[in-house]
């Protein structure tokens, strides 16, 4: 049996994922004709390579994410995590594929037992090797960058920001060991210094699509959104 690789990209937030993610859907049918096939999620009836709907088809209900205080996404449930596994298996079933990706920072807001099996059961397969990507960056930059953006979209959110683990602005969120714990026992983790690839290249995404085994496909355009600390 073949192992094929599925790269599962995690975030953080505020580290290069939208420019990521936006290079990607750019290169969709240049990296599918590579071998590499980008999962696309179903938003709202739009294909998007952000797969909210999916990552958050395995957190736990409580959690008050951006996604569910707009709207966007709900609590979840049976029904919508098995309408994300079976579309997740059939994208991992394709045979003509030799390495797959899948991108959504609201995976890194996954903590508990109970969302790694969701995890492990909607990625794992016997012909797939799981490799978590995280982008970890400084934390007191990561704080107010993720704190400026939460703040600009407040007004935009419905009802309360929750309570302790629920609450994404607590302390817990930026527990970098409890996320480096959590995907090291679903697969191979490789973690990416976002501080060390904007100070050598100014500019993040390279050293993932080199981490996707895609470097030659990086862009060299200065898509990169995130460069500062704020």
């Amino acid at each position: 049996m073949t192992r094929r690789t599925l790269f599962v990209h995690i975030g953080t937030h505020k580290t290069g994922t939208t420019s990521f993610q936006s290079a990607l859907a750019e290169r969709y049918y240049r990296l599918r004709a590579r071998g590499t096939h980008v999962y696309m999620d179903d938003l709202r009836g739009q294909r998007v390579v952000n797969a909210v709907p999916t990552a958050h088809s395995v957190l736990r209900p409580s959690l008050r994410t951006p996604s569910r205080r707009a709207g966007v996404v709900g609590r979840g449930g049976v029904f919508v995590r098995a309408r994300a596994m079976a579309r997740m298996h059939r994208f991992l079933a394709d045979d003509d594929a030799a390495r797959f990706v899948v991108s959504a920072e609201a995976f890194c807001f996954a903590r508990d037992d109970a969302e790694r099996a969701r995890v492990r059961r909607l990625f794992e397969r016997p012909d797939i090797e799981i490799v978590p990507l995280l982008c970890l960056r400084e934390p007191a930059g990561w704080r107010r960058s993720w704190t400026a953006h939460l703040d600009r979209f407040e007004p935009k959110f419905r009802g309360s920001p929750g309570q302790g683990r629920d609450d994404i602005r607590g302390d817990w969120y930026y527990d970098t060991e409890a996320i480096r714990e959590f995907w090291s026992a679903v697969g191979d983790l490789r973690v990416i210094d976002y501080d060390a690839e904007v100070a050598a290249r100014g500019d993040v995404v390279p050293a993932l699509f080199e981490a996707i085994g895609e470097g030659a496909s990086a862009p060299s355009d200065g898509l990169f959104l995130n460069r500062g600390s704020d």
